[in-house]
Order: structure tokens, then sequence, then C-alpha cells
């Protein structure tokens, strides 16, 4: 990765991050650093994720007719997950219904 010092960008009075590769050309050709800098965007790899286990803990299930807004919110970042490809487990209050994910009743009437 190239190496970032603070420069200051003319029109600004705020200093900003300028890689050195970007200030050695401008020092060579005398163009601007943020037009070096737009011409050749940078995007970034990323691999994708392992499938992971993950488990959530809450005190109800959505199948319960006390649930609410956690109960939602859980369902639905737990059904994203799964559909991603990952193992997913609630662990909750009774009494629970099915779902695309495991579920565990912990017992009780949350």
């Amino acid at each position: 990765m190239p190496q970032r010092t603070s420069a200051l960008d003319p029109g600004r009075k705020n200093p900003v991050s300028v890689p050195a590769q970007a200030r050695t050309a401008q020092a060579r050709t005398g163009s601007r650093v943020t037009d070096s800098l737009a011409a050749e965007p940078h995007v970034a790899s990323v691999p994708a994720p392992l499938p992971r286990r993950i488990t959530f803990l809450a005190r109800r299930d959505l199948g319960n007719q006390a649930a609410g807004g956690s109960e939602l919110l859980i369902d639905r970042i737990a059904d994203g997950l799964t559909a991603g490809g990952h193992e997913v487990t609630l662990v909750c209050g009774g009494p629970a219904a099915e779902r695309h994910y495991r579920v565990v009743s912990a017992g009780g009437d949350a």
C-alpha cells in the first residue's frame, strides 16, 4: 500500500491525505493530485466471508404474542444471514415457532 502523508490541496485550507505516488507524479508532470487520483479509481477486493455459525440470544421468539421490534429485527437479520449461507441459531424463551434457521427454546413463558 502506498505511503500516505498529509499535504495541502491548493484549493482548500484543510489538510488532505495524498499517496506518495501521486505526489511524485504531480511533481514530474505539474498536474493536480486530485486529477491523477480521479483518473484511476481504486477498488479494494474483499474475499467472500467463510460461512459462520451465529447464535442470537433473545427473550422471545417472533412467534410469541408479546414479541416486538427486537424480535422482528433478530428474525430479519437471521433470515438474511441464513440466505447468505451462514448457520444461524436463535436461543429464546418459549413458545418458539419454526423458522428458516434453528430455534432453540430455553423454556419458560417470556
